[in-house]
């Protein structure tokens, strides 16, 4: 599943009053749809922080992936991508 995670928790009533989700309310989205990967957006021109700070201790369980602008995968790569997230974290690239 793709879903975007504009706004950082705690922000839901400005994340609905824009029509956009929480990260929280992305992944719990993706939980309930039991879905095999998940893939966060982030439509702003402000960086996507809040996804890799809310994602610290589920993003292997959940198998939470976040994508960063330009980035371009294939079908196949959903099997490892998500394991690059302590690289974002490292590089702080997001």
């Amino acid at each position: 599943m793709i879903h975007e995670a504009t706004f950082e928790n705690g922000k839901e009533d400005k994340a609905i009053a824009n029509k956009h989700s929480t990260t929280d309310q992305a992944v719990n989205i993706a939980n309930q749809a039991k879905v095999w990967r998940t893939v966060l957006t982030h439509f702003s021109v402000q960086p996507a922080t809040h996804m890799l700070a809310n994602l610290e201790s589920r993003y292997t369980r959940n198998k939470i992936m976040v994508a960063m602008e330009h980035m371009q995968v294939r079908l196949s790569d959903f099997k490892w991508l998500y394991r690059m997230y302590p690289v974002y974290r490292e590089l702080n690239v997001l």
